[in-house]
């Protein structure tokens, strides 16, 4: 048996190669394996999307070059799309890939896995060798459709003789070469080009050999050909020999049960107090800030029909924070309703990046940097909306579209807004009047935001306060395109922890990804000012606790009890029961005891010319809400450096007296002060 390329396809592709895993005297697989492999093969579909980030066929560089390539021999890949594009497509829009037979279902797997196209022929069926080459006259394809029939001279396809085995390179496959359950000698060729995919080519070629060998057994060995090595036999002694206990431990191959192995998202709880409550109790608890209009979406709730909503979130970080778990609530209210709820990433905006509230142009991302920070984002989203269930969540990604978009197309959707609309917005205005750059490209993101909301037919955009004029913008889109009304949901900005705006450098955000103690401690230092309206948007707390809260907000001037209900309550919800008695049994010992935490954080002061007084020292330590709350928290007693109290703010103090110290304020924690050199 030979696998060669032919040298005429080589001229014209000199980087063109193929890894060949040859497979002789396979046996039948067990029962067992066969079902593993069809749930692997179920599982592998559930990530594609997550791999090519939303870009469909047209965003990913190993499709992409396929494409090039099918385009330099004359064929639109728009209408012979290469098998492994199509198969991404599918996965894409959420199709069932169902099982064949094992050796076709290893080479889908393979090729979801790793992106490259990746054949499965039965050599038994169609004897001969293999051969990658263009079409000549007297070939004959047998096709299963009439249109698939006529083959001109010089398509490159797969050969034996004059039998073609695969249309259009890496197209369709010819019924007369597939695999079938009873397939004993089989070739699997991994397509690739060695300027662009050689690393995904080696590292499937290995994985497709090794699964190959733990599930079909017989004799297993693979090579590679290229230009410089164009043919290669199944005799070869370059071939790499798989053995069984080299399959049988490949830690990539071990075809667990779906349990031990899928990506699984466990059910977040069931929201009883939230999912009771009503558009209106939204409302009222400040959760949503307004509705437009509040009086539609009401009357569409109470319909009965399912309602389409979604939130666009641009996944520029790493992580999701308290600001964006109040809209989470949100969703899950819809979800709890049972209205069908689209998280969409937005791949394709956040290369652009959103100028809402930038006073300056914002750095652009790569897409592997938004499809890496989506992932953490997803496992995040997980502790607040079911992504699984009865139903689940649908995540999208806006590259599936905007990318797709043409000139035509946006000139269009440009036509809908005016440039004093756009201009007018006060983000615009003050880099105009600053004189600092503002970019077409980032003049045309409300209009790609609005367009998001045409593209999926939706009822409803849920969005900060601050994305107020870009869904009004698809509200318009929305009516124009779709002959609809879409309805706009705002919630409130909430401030950081101690009122100022929510910022890292401030140190007043908390994360979706603290660990349970660390959040536990953070949100104890919410200010007493706050803390009502915290209560009342990111918790259940029943109104006439919260209401308390107010109350006694006027006449105490320490509400550190409830503020600890405050931080369990939210590190209950997305951490689980265990875990928040783990970080309040934490919390507990730092504080009451007087002892203090091991990983205790440190914080620096800045050198200064002027005298260091203690206010100074307590307001350095972030601990305290403002300057008064830490002038109050030192005259009640509430300050401690290494252990003694002070309480008169003026005092001043060297850098000497606060280097490496460790100061306490009150039950709100402790820090290591550490002084900067000049």
């Amino acid at each position: 048996m030979l696998f060669e390329i032919s040298g005429d396809l080589l001229q014209r592709h000199p980087t063109y190669v193929v890894g060949v895993v040859f497979v002789q005297n396979a046996t039948k697989p067990s029962p067992e394996n066969v079902g593993k492999l069809q749930r692997t093969l179920q599982e592998e579909v559930q990530t594609v999307p997550w791999k090519l980030g939303g870009a469909g066929l047209h965003g990913h560089s190993a499709i992409t070059r396929w494409e090039q390539a099918f385009e330099a021999e004359g064929i639109n890949p728009r209408t012979y799309v290469p098998s492994v594009a199509a198969l991404a497509q599918r996965c894409l829009r959420g199709d069932y890939i169902r099982s064949i037979n094992p050796a076709a279902d290893i080479a889908n797997l393979i090729s979801m896995r790793h992106l490259v196209p990746v054949g499965a022929h039965d050599v038994d069926r169609l004897p001969g060798d293999i051969t990658v080459r263009l079409s000549r006259e007297g070939d004959a394809f047998t096709a299963s459709t009439a249109d698939e029939k006529e083959l001109p001279i010089g398509e490159p396809v797969y050969a034996t003789g004059d039998d073609i085995r695969t249309r259009r390179w890496v197209w369709r496959q010819a019924e007369t070469a597939m695999t079938m359950p009873e397939s004993r000698t089989i070739v699997f060729p991994v397509d690739g080009f060695m300027d662009a995919t050689a690393d995904r080519v080696e590292a499937a070629t290995r994985e497709l050999a090794l699964l190959a060998k733990a599930t079909l057994g017989g004799d297993v060995s693979y090579g590679y050909v290229n230009a410089d090595k164009p043919s290669l036999s199944g005799d070869d002694v370059s071939l790499t020999q798989v053995d069984d206990i080299e399959a049988a431990t490949a830690p990539l191959l071990s075809l667990d049960s779906p349990d031990e192995s899928a990506e699984t998202y466990p059910s977040p709880p069931a929201d009883e107090a939230l999912a009771g409550w009503s558009l209106s109790d939204l409302l009222r608890r400040g959760i949503l800030d307004s509705v437009i209009v509040e009086e539609e979406l009401q009357e569409a709730l109470d319909s009965g029909r399912r309602l389409t909503i979604y939130e666009g979130f641009d996944p520029t970080s790493t992580s999701l924070h308290i600001g964006h778990y109040l809209s989470l609530r949100v969703l899950r209210w819809f979800q709890l309703q049972g209205h069908r709820v689209i998280m969409l990433f937005g791949d394709f905006t956040a290369r652009i990046g959103d100028p809402t509230g930038q006073s300056a142009e914002r750095l652009q991302l790569t897409q592997d940097q938004v499809v890496a920070n989506a992932q953490t984002w997803r496992n995040q989203i997980s502790r607040v909306l079911d992504l699984g269930g009865d139903n689940p969540i649908e995540i999208k990604w806006n590259g599936e579209w905007l990318d797709s978009l043409t000139l035509r197309d946006m000139i269009e959707i440009a036509a809908n807004v005016t440039v004093q609309q756009l201009i007018e917005r006060d983000m615009f205005q003050e880099r105009l009047s600053q004189q600092r750059p503002l970019h077409l490209h980032e003049t045309l993101y409300p209009l790609l935001q609005g367009y998001d909301s045409v593209a999926m037919s939706v009822d409803a955009e849920l969005g900060g306060r601050d994305q107020m004029f870009n869904m009004m913008v698809g509200r318009d889109l929305v009516r124009n395109y779709n002959g609809k009304t879409k309805h706009v949901l705002m919630t409130p900005l909430i401030p950081g922890l101690d009122g100022r705006k929510m910022s890292k450098s401030y140190g007043n955000t908390v994360d979706l990804t603290e660990n349970p103690v660390d959040m536990f401690f953070k949100l104890t230092q919410v200010s007493d000012e706050l803390l009502p309206m915290f209560m009342s948007v990111l918790t259940d707390t029943p109104d006439d606790e919260i209401d308390g809260v107010r109350l006694r907000l006027s006449t105490e001037s320490n509400l550190q009890n409830a503020r600890e209900r405050f931080a369990w309550a939210v590190t209950e919800r997305l951490h689980g029961t265990d875990e928040a008695q783990r970080a309040q049994k934490e919390f507990t010992r730092v504080v009451d005891e007087g002892s203090m935490r091991q990983d205790v954080e440190e914080v620096f002061l800045k050198p200064r010319a002027e005298p260091l007084t203690i206010l100074d020292v307590a307001v350095a330590t972030g601990l305290a809400t403002s300057r008064s709350d830490a002038r109050r928290l030192i005259q009640q007693g509430g300050l401690e450096i290494n252990d003694q109290r002070h309480t008169e703010p003026t005092l001043q103090l060297s850098p000497e007296d606060v280097e490496g110290a460790i100061i306490k304020m009150g039950k709100r924690g402790f820090v290591r002060m550490k002084v900067e050199r000049a």
